[in-house]
């Protein structure tokens, strides 16, 4: 009984860690969100392959702040939409490493809350993987990637395995249009 207890709270507490998106204002009113970050959503910076803003971003998709992680994930999606050329291959590793090890989180972020309707996201962010297993990984077969990627992710993260067999969903749907 006491291990089924044990099971049952690391279980509730990795799902407590996933975030969803709040509203936009909180965020830009939070002191724990930097400065770079809200001036790239405003407009007032736009990041390129060559400053440190980006890399900043980037780096903020990784931080220990489980609320304030949605507001990156929708920033480098945005910045993804808009990238291209050398800007674009600093991507490469960002949509495979997010999902590898905010896996709870990225999932809170596509299938809750206020991008619930944004479908567009779900595939951006298909789009940030499916580079990553094939120009990170050098795996050429996307499908034998991906039957790779699932199997990590779901021995990983217990938790919302319904979010997770439709986001696959997206991920095979993108595959096949590239092939």
């Amino acid at each position: 009984m006491k291990i089924l207890i044990t099971i049952l709270l690391c279980i509730y507490s990795l799902a407590g860690a996933a975030q969803p998106y709040h509203s936009t204002r909180a965020y830009l009113r939070d002191p724990s969100v930097s400065a770079a970050a809200k001036d790239v959503y405003q407009g007032k910076v736009i990041p390129s392959d060559n400053d440190a803003v980006a890399g900043a971003i980037f780096d903020s998709l990784n931080t220990s702040n489980d609320k304030t992680r949605p507001f990156y994930l929708m920033l480098v999606t945005r910045m993804h939409r808009h990238a291209d050329g050398a800007f674009a291959e600093l991507f490469d590793d960002v949509g495979i490493d997010v999902f590898e090890h905010h896996t709870a989180g990225l999932m809170a972020f596509l299938y809750s809350g206020k991008f619930r309707c944004r479908s567009g996201y779900r595939s951006e962010w298909a789009s940030l993987i499916l580079d990553g297993i094939d120009i990170s990984w050098g795996e050429e077969d996307l499908n034998k990637g991906l039957a790779k990627l699932k199997q990590e992710v779901f021995a990983k993260t217990p938790t919302h395995p319904r979010r997770l067999n439709r986001f696959f969903k997206v991920l095979y749907r993108e595959a096949k249009r590239r092939q």
